[in-house]
């Protein structure tokens, strides 16, 4: 993408993907749960997953934006584990939606379902939490 359109390296969307996925590299090495946690695994991989992209763009959004969100760690911990299945159920509707557009009902329910949950977390994390 770089190669051909070089502009493209001062873009905040991009900046933002780049440092996200650089956080996750990066820091795997300083956020593993070790054995006294007593979550199950899924937890704490959304846990360490969400410290190490929060901990990648967190430079760059307290840069661009001025503030650091206390909302961030705990909307993440909620919306990534639920925002997983909407794309591969969406390809999926979408392909059976070719087929007959019935067939593809009972998925996009269930990606409405999904959606709605995602908003509903978002605005209560928003109205319950403060930024500094």
């Amino acid at each position: 993408m770089t190669l051909v359109n070089p502009s493209v390296l001062y873009e905040l969307s991009f900046q933002l993907s780049f440092l996200s996925v650089l956080g996750i590299l990066t820091f795997y090495p300083f956020v593993v749960f070790g054995g006294a946690w007593r979550f199950p695994d899924a937890i704490k991989d959304a846990i360490a997953i969400t410290v190490r992209f929060d901990a990648g763009v967190l430079p760059l959004i307290v840069y661009y934006f001025g503030y650091i969100s206390l909302v961030t760690l705990p909307a993440n911990m909620i919306i990534v584990p639920l925002s997983a299945p909407l794309l591969p159920l969406g390809l999926l509707q979408c392909a059976l939606g070719a087929v007959h557009p019935a067939i593809a009902l009972p998925l996009a329910c269930v990606n409405w379902a999904i959606a709605r949950m995602i908003l509903a977390s978002r605005r209560f994390l928003r109205k319950s939490l403060l930024h500094i």
